[in-house]
């Protein structure tokens, strides 16, 4: 068996259907989707799990491997929890890069922590959920496009039988590419981690991060 036998679904006499089209329409329809970016209600929705207090209990060690990696006594600008790559067009994440470059001192540092492009391939699931703490059901669906340059996510929460969804795309980026973006930006003295803590970027790294330095004059 294939697995996709049809069956007939309740309430639809006569139409035949497979397990997963019924599995769909027995779920809430969402609300239309719109880019994150531009639907003040998706930090209303989002915010809770984003910012949970399992994350507030980590901001402060991870704000203390932040100053311990970017040591800015000449300066420092701070890219974190995936702040960087939202264009479409690769050149204006070149131009964001060059206007970091220009707003260090010489010797500042640049901390860059993101989803590495090696990290989402090991842990790649095109499709999860999980239930959250209230009882609301989360549920992910993630493609890579591109090329593996591009990552989209959509985003669903059930929760009181309403639906609510939003899409985030944005570039990623391996270490090699990065350090290379920045680079060409004029930084240098590159450092690759895997962990805010200082850990290496290996077969083990949860995420990326790269300190990068402006030359002294």
């Amino acid at each position: 068996m294939d697995g996709s036998r049809e069956i007939v679904a309740p309430g639809r006499a006569g139409a035949a259907m497979s397990a997963g089209q019924v599995r769909r329409s027995l779920l809430p329809k969402c609300a239309a989707m719109k880019p994150g970016h531009e639907d003040d209600d998706f930090w209303q929705t989002w915010a809770p799990q984003m910012f949970s207090e399992k994350a507030h209990e980590r901001a402060c060690a991870e704000v203390e491997g932040i100053l311990a990696l970017a040591q800015p006594a000449a300066g420092a600008a701070i890219n974190v929890f995936i702040s960087f790559g939202y264009f479409e067009d690769q050149d204006e994440d070149r131009q964001v890069a060059r206007n970091l470059f220009a707003s260090l001192k010489p010797g500042g540092a640049l901390l860059m922590e993101m989803m590495g492009k090696e990290v989402l391939a090991r842990i790649f699931q095109p499709r999860r959920w999980h239930r959250l703490d209230d009882g609301a059901i989360r549920l992910d669906e993630t493609g890579v496009t591109q090329g593996w340059t591009w990552v989209r996510n959509r985003s669903m929460l059930i929760r009181d039988g309403e639906c609510t969804e939003h899409v985030v795309e944005h570039r990623i980026y391996s270490a090699a590419e990065l350090t290379a973006l920045l680079a060409e930006a004029g930084f240098g003295a590159f450092e690759v981690y895997g962990q805010l803590s200082g850990t290496p970027y290996d077969h083990e790294a949860k995420r990326l991060v790269v300190l990068a330095r402006k030359p002294e004059e």
